[in-house]
């Protein structure tokens, strides 16, 4: 196309072309006009190729032409819901009369990073800062996980996204470090800080005939997800924990997903977790940070083909050693040609999970619902509610990410103290957050199947 453009040019100057002493000379203007018409071609190629690229960065002003774009859905599943496709069939949960009001009640403030300096942006930023074609790690850590972030910039290449829980105590010790760490400019941190006032922190509970806001101590996990997306600049982001690291090639694999499966808003792509074996954790307990690292390094888990052969040994295995949660993976996952990018899922085999997903930024897609707290079910609210909200699964073929062992957190130790208390917890709330999203429409194109 290129060059007929050019010789159309050519052609329509000919007239141009002067006859002296037997040769022919085309005259300064003639030329001006070729390298006009080769400059027109590029320009008019690099507009066609920025605008490709655009559409694939965050922009509130492109909802409208992301909600009308040409993308193809799975068609809406008619068949009638029951204990064997359906959570809220299969927990019979429209048996639960009793409605319960949940929140939490925390003083704090924001300040914010760009590398390891202090930003003043307002949360968004603008999207003059978009990074064209390009996917966000997200997460969430307490300062005690600060620790993990060298290696996961380490690890992914591009926009790093983190909220950051900072105790008022720790917050001058805390900057320092960002400070001197010197972090690059696509790592941006938003600090939580906390104990800023004398109100002690309370969870809300409440019925028709009790209730009040009770003293606890609160981690505001989904709340400092919504505000690390928040910050998200690019197209998609990906949502991890600090503790489970993707492979160094993960992100390079995602960008070369096709656009067709980058233009349609609904697809989630699903990266596989892995984790070393009970018995490889049980022989090599580690204590430190360092420790835990080290052992996982021992397995040079930097690639797939060394990840298959972890998993051929049996000193790796699916995520926290197969937990139903995680179970997303096709059975023949390990045996997956180098050409194969990524499988639908085209049903799921678990009652829930709450798997490290890929998902495009646009009004549409649902927030995290930041009632939930501290640990338990906070990332299945957010799938279950994709689910139904319509949203289409795959899995994805090359890339997948790691879990570093690590000693429980004091969230996770004080749920399970709290199951044998009967206390009115997360899953108590999960349930009602279910039939909350029963009462809305149902889109479900993905249906369980047991």
């Amino acid at each position: 196309m290129k060059l007929l453009v050019v010789i159309v040019v050519v052609l329509s100057l000919w007239k141009e072309v002067i006859i002296q002493q037997g040769k022919s000379v085309i005259t300064k203007d003639a030329i001006a006009a070729v390298n006009h018409a080769h400059l027109h071609v590029k320009v008019k190629r690099f507009k066609k190729r920025l605008s490709e690229d655009r559409k694939l960065c965050y922009d509130e002003n492109d909802e409208e032409s992301i909600a009308n774009g040409l993308y193809s859905r799975l068609p809406y599943r008619k068949e009638a819901r029951t204990k064997s496709n359906d959570y809220y069939e299969n927990r019979n949960i429209r048996s639960i009369t009793t409605h319960y009001e949940f929140g939490f009640e925390q003083d704090h403030v924001l300040k914010k990073y760009s590398g390891w300096k202090v930003d003043e942006k307002p949360l968004p930023r603008e999207n003059a800062s978009c990074c064209p074609y390009s996917i966000t790690f997200v997460s969430q850590m307490s300062v005690q996980r600060l620790f993990y972030l060298p290696y996961v910039i380490q690890k992914w290449e591009g926009p790093i996204s983190i909220a950051l829980f900072v105790h008022k105590s720790e917050l001058n010790q805390t900057e320092q470090y960002i400070q001197d760490a010197h972090f690059p400019g696509r790592v941006r941190l938003i600090l939580y800080i906390v104990d800023i006032t004398s109100k002690p922190d309370c969870v809300i509970v409440r019925n028709s005939t009790y209730g009040g806001c009770f003293p606890r101590t609160v981690y505001p996990i989904n709340r400092l997800r919504n505000l690390a997306i928040a910050d998200v600049t690019t197209s998609h982001f990906v949502l991890f924990d600090m503790d489970v690291w993707p492979s160094s090639d993960t992100y390079s694999i995602l960008l070369r997903l096709p656009k067709r499966y980058y233009t349609n808003p609904y697809n989630v792509m699903i990266i596989p977790a892995f984790s070393l074996s009970p018995a490889v954790q049980q022989t090599h307990k580690c204590k430190s940070f360092s420790e835990c690292v080290s052992l996982v390094s021992q397995f040079n888990l930097t690639n797939r083909a060394n990840l298959v052969e972890c998993l051929n040994s049996q000193n790796c295995t699916g995520f926290k050693n197969n937990i139903v949660y995680h179970k997303y993976l096709p059975s023949n996952w390990k045996d997956l040609p180098s050409s194969s990018q990524y499988t639908p899922l085209t049903c799921i085999r678990s009652h829930l999970l709450e798997p490290y997903v890929l998902v495009r930024k646009w009004k549409n897609l649902p927030l995290f619902d930041e009632r939930f707290i501290n640990y338990g079910f906070n990332k299945m609210q957010w799938f279950e509610n994709l689910r139904y909200y319509g949203y289409q699964f795959s899995t994805l073929s090359q890339g997948y990410c790691v879990d570093i062992p690590h000693q429980p957190s004091p969230f996770r130790l004080d749920y399970f103290k709290a199951l044998h208390r009967e206390d009115i917890g997360m899953e108590d709330l999960f349930y009602q957050y279910i039939k909350e999203l029963r009462e809305k429409k149902d889109e479900s194109r993905t249906l369980l199947c047991l």
